[in-house]
């Protein structure tokens, strides 16, 4: 029983202790992380609410930055705005040198590049598309697995890293600035993000039209005009060949024009061997030809060809040879429908196809601006 008993006060003697220690340091630690977390997390920072603050504080909160901002932004004075930046970091005592030169280093680059889209000769275009602006240079990226730890600059050679080693001042002044040029480079990246957006949504509407509206393709002719599709494409194929297509057809035949009184319907089964249609930018429009076999059951086959204008009109020109008479034959039109484009629905691979094209032009041109 001694021995059992020395063995718990020995328990109970180290988890005391562990809890002193916990105690002891981590309020501290949590302090820091905290401190870290209100001068560099936007949520809690935007959460300041301005006039709690002391004098200069209070005037460069960046809510309060960013509304100073504004009347230069609407006059489209972008390097002004930039260069009273620029003269802000220079003056800002509260920034160490080290903070201090790589903030001046990615202004410059954002002057840089903001002055060589005003001087460009498309500037409206570089405006709108803002493939020349780094519109997430300003954006503070907290640490995956430091807490209390904030990149700016990740990754180039003027990065700086804010945790609890810097000064409240240092950090304030770093973060909270960054945090109001995001935001300004937010409102600057507008136009693009809206232009990217319309583009994603009239690709998605391309590929839809693509599928629902383009001429049927079985499993054959879906394979065959896929091997020539660039898979970097954001857009549906503009062409499409026809290869062994069947379909339903109704053929209205007469011995030839003037003895139209004597024309007889007859159904069919159309297969065109061959042939090739061509789409609208839109993808809601098709056009093309093919060459047409037609398939009466008990009477002679036919052979022609076959206008397709859109998804309802397949009228083609067919001729029938007579068994009895050689050279002799019937002529007439053909008038074919597309019904697998009604019982089937829109093939998985061109499901799949959509999906990826998407992905690829909202990773180019969506998910590199700023959030709004």
């Amino acid at each position: 029983m001694r021995v059992v008993r020395r063995m718990v006060q020995r328990a109970v003697s180290a988890h005391l202790l562990a809890f002193t220690i916990c105690v002891t340091l981590s309020p501290q630690r949590l302090h820091a992380q905290g401190a870290v977390d209100r001068d560099c997390e936007q949520t809690l920072v935007r959460g300041i609410t301005p006039s709690t603050l002391s004098s200069p504080w209070r005037d460069r909160h960046p809510d309060v930055a960013y509304e100073n901002m504004k009347s230069r932004m609407a006059n489209d004075e972008w390097l002004v705005l930039v260069d009273s930046i620029a003269l802000g970091v220079e003056n800002d005592s509260s920034l160490a040198e080290p903070q201090r030169v790589h903030l001046a280093a990615n202004v410059r680059r954002l002057r840089d590049e903001l002055a060589f889209v005003d001087a460009g000769p498309n500037s409206d275009v570089l405006r709108r598309t803002a493939q020349n602006i780094s519109l997430g240079r300003f954006r503070i990226e907290a640490s995956r697995v430091r807490p209390g730890v904030y990149f700016l600059f990740r990754g180039t050679a003027d990065s700086v890293v804010v945790d609890s080693t810097l000064s409240t001042d240092t950090r304030r002044a770093v973060c909270w600035r960054a945090i109001a040029v995001a935001r300004m480079l937010t409102a600057y990246g507008a136009l693009a993000r809206t232009d990217a957006t319309a583009r994603l949504r009239e690709a998605s509407t391309r590929w839809d039209n693509y599928g629902n509206k383009g001429y049927s393709q079985f499993p054959w002719e879906l394979a065959l005009n896929s091997a020539g599709f660039s898979r970097s494409s954001v857009d549906p194929p503009k062409s499409q060949l026809i290869f062994l297509h069947p379909s339903l057809g109704v053929e209205l035949l007469a011995p030839s024009i003037s003895q139209l009184d004597k024309t007889r319907r007859v159904n069919t089964i159309a297969i065109e061997p061959f042939g090739y249609i061509r789409y609208t930018d839109s993808r809601a429009l098709y056009y093309g030809l093919s060459a047409v076999v037609s398939l009466p059951g008990d009477r002679s086959a036919g052979l022609g060809a076959i206008a397709h204008v859109g998804q309802y009109v397949k009228l083609g020109y067919i001729f029938v040879r007579s068994p009895s008479e050689r050279g002799q034959g019937r002529y007439g039109l053909l008038v074919s429908a597309d019904f697998y484009q009604f019982f089937s629905s829109v093939p998985a691979q061109l499901r799949q196809a959509k999906s990826a094209a998407l992905t690829r032009l909202r990773g180019a041109e969506i998910d590199r601006l700023p959030p709004s």
